[in-house]
């Protein structure tokens, strides 16, 4: 299984989401505190199969615990393929860093389709669990809404009361929540 590689250092990193991030801002964006939230961005080099990159990881996130100490939480976004879900968090696991010590959290946020089915979705849920406990797990997928925002789409303009009332004039938001059962 190859893995991608990407080639950049802490400080290529943040001149990067630097430029991008805050070009997508509505309104100027308050350049001290930019710089301060900039501080707080790394970024550790590696390949997702490569045990020494998780050791760097590791280094990498002493340091930071050195300069800052965190009082909560230390968070992951996977936003990569699938298939290197369960390899990365065993490859975390084995360097130590999805333990929760003194009252420290670590949590993974799984992003994209969880599994290509529900089997696969149930066995990467497994695997994950060998791991982490199931409070470190959070699953994103936005495609889990798509059938009700076309149901509501379809309510909307084929009923002929509510087509003209559902618009931005009479309606502020619409939120939707899909309760997630069943991942044992």
């Amino acid at each position: 299984m190859a893995s991608p590689s990407i080639s950049l250092t802490t400080e290529a990193s943040e001149r990067s989401s630097a430029r991008t991030s805050k070009s997508f801002a509505p309104e100027p964006v308050d350049s001290k505190l930019w710089d301060w939230f900039l501080e707080r961005i790394y970024y550790v080099q590696g390949d997702f199969q490569d045990s020494a990159a998780y050791e760097k990881l590791k280094l990498q996130m002493a340091a930071v615990e050195k300069l800052t100490p965190r009082k909560g939480i230390a968070s992951s976004t996977w936003p990569w393929s699938p298939k290197f879900f369960a390899p990365v968090a065993k490859q975390l696991g084995q360097a130590g860093l999805t333990q929760e010590v003194e009252g420290k959290w670590t949590r993974v946020i799984v992003e994209k389709p969880f599994g290509r089915d529900l089997d696969s979705a149930k066995e990467l849920n497994r695997e994950l669990k060998k791991i982490l406990d199931e409070q470190q797990i959070y699953r994103i997928d936005h495609y889990l809404g798509k059938e009700t925002v076309q149901n509501l789409m379809v309510f909307r303009f084929a009923n002929a009361i509510a087509e003209p009332l559902w618009n931005r004039n009479f309606i502020d938001s619409v939120q939707i929540t899909a309760a997630e059962n069943g991942w044992s």
